[in-house]
């Protein structure tokens, strides 16, 4: 039996005291498996349960010491648990506690459990984001004093990005026992079968007993409620836990056993009988369900679950209609469907999900000014109508009005949470979508403008974390973008320098991850532009060589199965229709008509999967242009008339491409190429006008 009154001193800032006082309840109230108790381990006998903590509830005085309350706890507790925040680090009462004990215990004795802020953050530019505070940091001298001998402790995480609430806990009270996490997590978990496997016997057993007597029967019927709630437990820990254990090594397909029984489970259950903790469970259930199938590519599926958690929240919110968190569970509900509708082209359906998702994270700003948790979803909200608008209905000018409230809720958020680096790249990526309406109505500045903010903020977060490799392959997108707007505007020097970089950071996030196809692509589509600012600024031998490396790219990438079709025909065609252009330049071209027919007749053999990609599109447009300028070459006229009357049909390509392009420019030069091709006509002169008047060019 322990010699202390309490298993852990928690120490902490009383900023961070509604959080310490949740976890101290939840210390407290934790029973530890049977199969452990009585265990001998490194620091004694598991017990039953951990026992006392000591959390102190009073600020401390404005004084040198610690009061007499305070250090007589420290003396009678076994351990410390320091829970690590900014606010914490920068205690001097949280420091002056950990000196004391350590004092008393040593270092071996000292467990961190992460809140918020960085680990070791006062070794960076961020020093006011760190999370440990000194003593934890450095040992302590044999006179009592904080050394300047480093430490290294070993902490506990509850973060979202790390641990996470669940995770960071057991590894707490691992540590306070003495034994290993993945025993405590095995013990729990074979716990939680344990209860499952005892709901039939049980349910059985109350079968009899309701025949017996009346009050056996309500026991049992009790009794049926906490087992049908531990199965429910059960399916949801399923879901989470061990599909983070699955995901990562992709192996979903063994959660489909787990699905399909939780799907029977509570398609059998009556709505009107369920109660709401139930019909919480049940939402949650078929959300992650549904994400599952979505990360599978089983998008059938993954309606069917959203549909059926959309049902269960629907049906909780009318039991609570103003309850927050009953209208966020079913905003998210509504999400998921527009978002499957959006998928699946379904603009209507699409339009009306999203409207709605909005409407309720307006419903929750107004009933919670203040959440910050609010104001984030009702700024997606927001970018997703801006999304829709742009992408579905072709609508600019209504999403760059969405995505500009989007950006001015998440500037305002930033103003409270200046160092939350996930907010400042959702800024970034707000300006990266602003860019996209507005090269689709607006002058090229202002795309420009737009794109140069997005890219500032993204190499800040790059330099202030370069460890992190999502920061780092972020940039890729607007070095593109910036390089393909230059193209637009006939700078093709610019073009070439945006182009470079981006390669650079392509080549650099492919080979740090040499087994990841997708990253290989990257780098290729990133080198076909390239090569293709090169041919436009004349320089058509660096051209060739970017096209070589590209093609070796294709031959070990296109081949495989993960590769989907219209990656492979865009690929195909991007790299044959520039290879053809450099060998006409360099007269390498011996049969101009054949070859660019044949490239033209392998595109179009593979026009649905061509015509998805929009660059496949605009390359669509580039081949019929090249197509009738061979033939006019080689004096065919006759073709000619047949390919343009085909293109000024109502059924053709050309129509077909308008109607989803409108203006973006790169369509509007591929189609003033080729309409000079065709003929010098009104509707040429009027798409010369507009291009210039953008500052874009024509050529």
């Amino acid at each position: 039996m322990s010699n202390y009154k309490y298993k852990a001193f928690i120490s902490y800032s009383h900023k961070d005291a509604a959080l310490g006082e949740e976890i101290h309840k939840e210390l407290e109230k934790y029973k530890v498996p049977k199969r452990l108790v009585g265990k001998t381990t490194g620091i004694g006998v598991v017990p039953l349960k951990l026992g006392q903590f000591f959390r102190d509830r009073e600020e401390l005085p404005v004084a040198e010491d610690l009061t007499a309350e305070v250090a007589k706890a420290l003396g009678q507790s076994e351990f410390m648990i320091v829970l690590c925040s900014p606010s914490a680090a920068a205690s001097r009462w949280v420091n002056k506690e950990i000196i004391e004990f350590k004092k008393l215990r040593g270092e071996k004795y000292v467990l961190p459990l992460i809140l918020s802020g960085e680990p070791w953050a006062s070794d960076t530019d961020d020093k006011e984001v760190e999370c440990f505070p000194p003593a934890l940091r450095y040992r302590i001298s044999p006179a009592g004093t904080l050394s300047h001998i480093r430490t290294e402790p070993i902490a506990a995480d509850i973060r979202e990005q790390s641990d996470g609430r669940k995770r960071g806990i057991q590894k707490l009270i691992a540590g306070l026992l003495g034994v290993g996490l993945d025993q405590l997590v095995e013990r729990e978990l074979q716990r939680k079968q344990r209860r499952v496997m005892a709901i039939t016997s049980a349910s059985i057993l109350g079968m009899i007993v309701m025949g017996a007597l009346t009050y056996q029967a309500t026991t049992a019927r009790n009794a049926a409620e906490r087992h049908r709630a531990e199965a429910e437990d059960l399916i949801e820990f399923m879901l989470t836990d061990l599909r983070d254990k699955l995901e990562p090594v992709g192996r979903l397909d063994v959660l489909d056993a787990v699905g399909t029984k939780a799907v029977d489970y509570y398609n059998a259950q009556d709505l009107d009988d369920v109660s709401d903790d139930a019909m919480g469970r049940r939402s949650r259930a078929f959300h992650l369900l549904g994400q599952i199938q979505d990360r599978r590519g089983k998008a059938i599926e993954a309606g069917k679950m959203y549909s059926s958690a959309q049902q269960a929240t629907a049906v909780l919110l009318a039991r609570d209609p103003d309850n927050p968190q009953r209208i966020f569970e079913h905003a998210q509900s509504v999400f998921y469907l527009g978002n499957q509708a959006l998928s699946a082209r379904d603009s209507e359906a699409a339009s009306v999900a999203m409207q709605e998702y909005k409407r309720l994270a307006e419903r929750l700003v107004d009933m919670e000014p203040y959440n910050i948790e609010w104001q984030k979803e009702l700024a997606y909200a927001h970018s997703n109508i801006g999304t829709l608008q742009l992408l579905s209905l072709s609508q600019p000018v209504a999403a760059h009005h969405s995505y500009q409230k989007t950006l001015q809720i998440r500037q305002n958020l930033a103003l409270k949470m200046p160092e939350d680096n996930n907010l400042k790249a959702k800024i970034a990526d707000t300006y990266a979508w602003i860019a996209d309406a507005l090269l689709r109505f607006g002058h090229a500045d202002e795309v420009e403008e737009a794109r140069q903010k997005e890219l500032s903020i993204l190499r800040d977060l790059h330099e202030k974390n370069p460890k992190n490799k999502v920061f780092h392959s972020e940039l890729i997108a607007p070095l593109h973008a910036l390089a393909l707007l230059k193209m637009y505007q006939g700078k093709y020097k610019d073009a070439i320098t945006y182009f470079i970089q981006a390669v650079a950071v392509a080549k650099e996030i492919s080979t740090a991850d040499e087994a990841n196809f997708n990253k290989k692509m990257q780098q290729g589509y990133m080198q076909i532009g390239l090569a293709k600012a090169y041919y436009a600024d004349g320089q058509y031998s660096a051209s060739r060589t970017q096209l070589e490396d590209v093609k070796t790219i294709s031959q070990e990438v296109l081949g495989r199965a993960i590769v989907r079709p219209k990656s492979r025909a865009h690929f195909d065609f991007s790299v044959s229709l520039l290879n053809y252009r450099i060998n006409k330049e360099l007269k390498l071209e011996q049969d101009n008509i054949s070859k660019i027919t044949d490239i033209l007749d392998r595109i179009l053999s593979n026009a649905q999967q061509a015509f998805v990609v929009k660059e496949g599109r605009r390359t669509l447009l580039l081949a019929y242009a090249l197509k009738i300028e061979a033939l006019r070459e080689a004096g065919q006229f006759s073709e000619v008339e047949q390919v343009i009357q085909y293109l000024e049909s109502d059924t053709s390509v050309l129509h077909s491409i308008a109607a989803r392009e409108k203006q973006h420019p790169h369509y509007m030069r591929s189609l003033h190429k080729l309409l000079s091709a065709v003929s010098n006509s009104e509707q040429l002169k009027q798409l010369e006008k507009s291009l210039l008047d953008r500052g874009f060019s024509t050529e």
